[in-house]
């Protein structure tokens, strides 16, 4: 079972992505309601709990996903340059699936968040978290 958990689209390192992503989705979502809750508006709320979650999100990644230790200063910035990126491109995948194609804002905010999450994979192993020959 092992063996095939380490090629295919199934590797042990796409479950960890996916269950660091959900975990700190799950913290996020948690920490919107708290701020929230708190008195403070939706928008303020989600800006702090991205800010709370964004480093810890980092570091997991780093070291349990994609078990990596190079040069921390430039895997932040990368890390931030693809994070940088899932605010356009979510507005251009609702913008495209809402107001182009009809597709319901719910089901859009969906793909939005899949499109986002398989480019982010995709950024983050082939460009930040590069594995360098040993």
């Amino acid at each position: 079972m092992l063996t095939t958990l380490r090629s295919g689209p199934l590797s042990l390192q796409t479950l960890r992505y996916l269950l660091v992503g959900g975990s700190m989705s799950l913290l996020f979502a948690a920490l919107v309601w708290a701020f929230h809750s708190a008195g403070l508006y939706g928008w303020t709320s989600s800006l702090l709990s991205s800010i709370c979650v964004a480093f810890p999100t980092f570091m997991l990644h780093r070291r349990f996903t994609f078990d990596n230790s190079g040069p921390l200063l430039s895997q932040i910035a990368g890390y931030a340059a693809v994070a940088a990126s899932n605010v356009p491109v979510g507005i251009a995948t609702v913008f495209v699936l809402v107001d182009l194609l009809g597709v319901h804002a719910f089901v859009s905010g969906l793909i939005a968040t899949l499109v986002a999450a398989i480019l982010n994979y995709t950024m983050l192993s082939r460009l930040v978290f590069l594995k360098t020959p040993q």
